[in-house]
């Protein structure tokens, strides 16, 4: 899923506890040292599963689940982007884009190669 040089978590299991863990802090103390590389990862995996979830949105059939999708990861290039207002509110945004993000990029992983050429951000 990543590597360890990229930062992104490289196990399905390491994202699920990043995106819980976003979640967690969110509700409690969103602010600090490990709030921010949290923050920081969940930023670096959006750059890691848009691509992937951009060629997903491109080969479906459905023009409104393309519309769905392709909303959200350009929705989700945005919330990377901006540093937001509120913290708790961030972390929210990151964990939720991610958790959609890499759901869309692993059914991508289930498509032909030559099928994986899209961008719509």
């Amino acid at each position: 899923m990543g590597t360890p040089n990229t930062g992104v978590p490289v196990s399905r299991a390491d994202l699920a506890a990043d995106v819980q863990l976003a979640l967690d802090l969110a509700r409690g103390r969103a602010t600090g040292e490990a709030a921010d590389a949290l923050r920081a990862r969940l930023r670096r995996a959006i750059v890691a599963y848009a691509p992937m979830a951009d060629a997903y949105a491109a080969q479906l059939a459905d023009s409104r689940a393309r519309e769905i999708v392709t909303h959200m990861v350009c929705h989700a290039w945005a919330v990377a982007q901006d540093p937001g207002q509120d913290p708790a509110v961030n972390l929210r945004l990151l964990a939720k884009a991610v958790d959609h993000l890499a759901r869309y990029a692993a059914a991508a992983r289930h498509m032909a190669p030559n099928d994986r050429d899209a961008g719509a951000c």
